[in-house]
């Protein structure tokens, strides 16, 4: 074996074996850190452009589910404010039927009529108020919202609009006096019904979509956690295992540098 004073293959060895170690020790530490195997393009170029390519997908999928969810929300508040139109209308033809009563009063029907007119016009109230997003619901001046349902765009569906008194056939309080008023408020509420039963329909569809873009979503999600994220049990286990390796790499370097002295030895210096 060489022994020189200038030089020294071992200690030059264990530098280069510590650097390495130091590395890699900064690299997992860097991965305990953030949580992500992928930190740099340097870490994996292929895995990164997958990783950034299935992100692209995620954040389209979350934005086809919020219109699902907007969509949703919008044939909701529909729904719920025919609801109470269906209430009053209901109530009204009560009044009707109580209005042909033959022991009432004149008192007693106009009574009734009062009553009958101010249902109309929280009927009213309902269809001018009625919105969603500046849209108006039940009036009939809000346009027909389309909204994307697919993380390519291509999928769309429509929540329509409706103008109530065109709805149930009456642009004006309902005459209890009439006759026939009863047959009309029927048809009122069949109508109505049939338009809750569009929008529940529409959200019953919006549902099982937004199902199956949770599922995507989870199965991407998954595949993108596999390329992009770190395993922590894997980089704590590899940490520890590194800190052993240059507590041993420091105890060998030190003895390495015990080399020299063998030149003094061989000089018979003490």
């Amino acid at each position: 074996m060489l022994i020189s004073l200038h030089t020294n293959p071992a200690v030059n060895g264990l530098l280069r074996q510590m650097r390495v170690t130091e590395t890699e020790m900064a690299r997992t530490t860097e991965r305990l850190a953030t949580g992500k195997r992928i930190n740099r393009a340097a870490d994996g170029p292929a895995d990164l452009t997958r990783a950034q390519r299935l992100r692209a997908q995620l954040a389209s999928l979350a934005i086809a589910r919020d219109g699902l969810l907007d969509a949703q929300g919008m044939a909701d508040v529909a729904d719920s404010a025919l609801g109470s139109i269906d209430d009053a209308l209901t109530a009204i033809r009560d009044l009707a039927v109580r209005y042909q009563n033959d022991t009432l009063s004149a008192a007693d029907r106009a009574a009734l009529q009062q009553e009958a007119d101010q249902l109309w016009e929280h009927i009213q109230t309902v269809r001018a108020t009625t919105s969603f997003s500046d849209i108006k619901l039940l009036d009939g001046t809000g346009q027909d919202a389309t909204f994307i349902t697919t993380p390519d765009g291509t999928g769309a569906i429509t929540v329509h609009t409706v103008d109530v008194n065109e709805l149930i056939g009456q642009d004006a309080p309902f005459d209890l006096s009439q006759a026939g008023v009863i047959d009309t408020i029927d048809q009122a509420v069949e109508a109505v019904n049939a338009e809750r039963a569009a929008y529940g329909a529409i959200h019953n569809l919006l549902g099982f979509a937004a199902q199956a873009l949770d599922g995507q979503y989870a199965n991407l999600d998954a595949a993108r956690s596999r390329i992009e994220d770190a395993d922590m049990a894997f980089e704590a286990a590899k940490l520890t295992r590194l800190r052993i390796q240059q507590q041993a790499q420091a105890a060998l370097l030190a003895q390495a540098n015990t080399q020299p002295q063998m030149v003094l030895k061989l000089l018979g210096s003490d």
